[in-house]
C-alpha cells in the first residue's frame, strides 16, 4: 500500500486543495477559474488545477518592491 501524496507534492489539485495552496477561499478560486485567470483541466466531471498553473498565477501577483 502506498502512502497518500502530500498536497505540496501533487501535480493536479482539487479546487479545495488549490485554494489552500494559494491561501484564498474556494469561492475566490472558483471565480478566478470562471474568469479564465487560472486555467483548469477536466477529469470526467471534476475540475483539476495543474501545479504549474498555480505557480504561474502566484508568480504574476503584484508584489511589494524591494527596499
Amino acid at each position: 500500500m502506498t502512502a497518500p501524496t502530500p498536497v505540496a507534492d501533487q501535480i493536479l489539485y482539487a479546487p479545495r486543495d488549490a485554494a489552500r495552496v494559494l491561501a484564498m477561499s474556494p469561492s475566490t478560486l472558483y471565480a478566478l477559474m470562471a474568469a479564465g485567470r487560472i486555467p483548469y483541466v477536466k477529469q470526467g466531471t471534476v475540475r483539476r488545477l495543474r501545479r504549474r498553473d498555480l505557480e504561474a498565477y502566484a508568480d504574476n501577483l503584484p508584489g511589494q518592491a524591494a527596499a
